[in-house]
């Protein structure tokens, strides 16, 4: 086993600028890119227990996602804070998850699934649906995806990068959506938005990221595919088990009718939730979808730019300073 990075300078304690640091971190995420002058740099995620951050490695062309015993500085460079590497020498024999920032602990223990028992029973069988798949543990897109959607990051680089990231940002954005069906000065109960659909589909708007990230770096699938497409995929080979829930287990043509038009709305969460940044909105459910996730990210990352204290004065968030 490798020598322990508690010896060394934990993430959480860089504050001033030049401040140096030698420890053991993950560096996933790793992009290679071209500065003016025509010199290769790395960009990515650092992250031990304590903190993730960015990352720069300048005159390198090649930097493979793993655990690197690290030595550079602290420094405000291109507009943020990033660890400006100075050398990085790869370590053997280590476990990805000892480090990966574990700001949650033992606080989302069943969290899904108390969450998922309050929801009323359409919404629970849909939810069970998505989540277990055909209960299989090959890995295919039809499979039970309960424990990676419990352990995966929910982003790359900005908000919930973290171990069990992904179940946090779901179950926060569930929280919001819900929020917004069941507050009665929005009108809903005058409009045909289907709630059921905003509420799990915001539970399980980026469940693909389970097979697109691992261990807070994209896998070869997730070189490839985003998560937008994974859950397109996997709703489309689940069809006719949703379709039947979505048509309150109705055999008849009209119930499966509609099954079948509410089934493409889910569909249209799972390509549209990214909003103008990607394929737009075409449905109410969808749009509802992209402003719960997008309200959940921005407020998280907020607290996260503030749960360090040591960090006096404004600190970036998103395209603001905040004091």
């Amino acid at each position: 086993m490798a020598e322990s990075n508690n010896a060394f300078t934990p993430l959480s304690d860089m504050e001033r600028n030049d401040q140096p640091f030698v420890g053991d971190v993950l560096l996933s995420g790793v992009e290679i890119k071209t500065a003016k002058s025509g010199s290769p740099f790395a960009v990515g995620g650092a992250s031990d227990r304590t903190r993730r951050v960015r990352f720069i490695k300048f005159s390198t062309d090649t930097l493979p996602d793993g655990i690197y015993r690290v030595v550079g500085r602290w420094q405000y460079y291109g507009g943020s804070w990033s660890l400006n590497v100075d050398s990085a020498s790869p370590l053997k024999d280590v476990v990805p998850e000892d480090y990966m920032p574990d700001v949650y602990g033992d606080a989302l223990n069943g969290v899904s699934s108390e969450f998922i028992r309050t929801l009323d029973p359409e919404a629970q069988a849909l939810a069970v649906v998505l989540l277990v798949g055909d209960g299989s543990t090959d890995g295919s897109i039809t499979a039970d995806w309960r424990e990676p959607f419990k352990r995966e990051v929910a982003a790359l680089h900005h908000h919930d990068a973290v171990k069990q990231g992904l179940l946090a940002h779901s179950v926060k954005t569930a929280q919001v959506a819900r929020a917004f069906m069941d507050n009665p000065f929005y009108f809903w109960n005058e409009t045909p938005i289907d709630r059921t659909l905003v509420i799990v589909g915001a539970l399980t708007h980026d469940l693909g990221k389970v097979m697109e990230y691992s261990h807070g770096g994209p896998t070869a699938l997730g070189s490839i595919l985003s998560h937008r497409t994974i859950m397109v995929e996997r709703a489309m080979a689940l069809h006719d088990r949703l379709v039947k829930v979505l048509a309150g287990e109705n055999p008849n043509a009209k119930a499966l009718e509609r099954g079948e038009e509410r089934f493409q709305r889910l569909v249209a969460i799972y390509a549209q939730h990214h909003g103008a940044w990607e394929e737009t909105p075409r449905c109410v459910e969808a749009y509802l979808v992209h402003v719960a996730d997008d309200m959940e990210a921005k407020v998280t990352d907020t607290a996260f730019a503030f749960r360090d204290d040591k960090l006096h004065g404004p600190r970036p968030v998103g395209d603001f300073w905040l004091a």
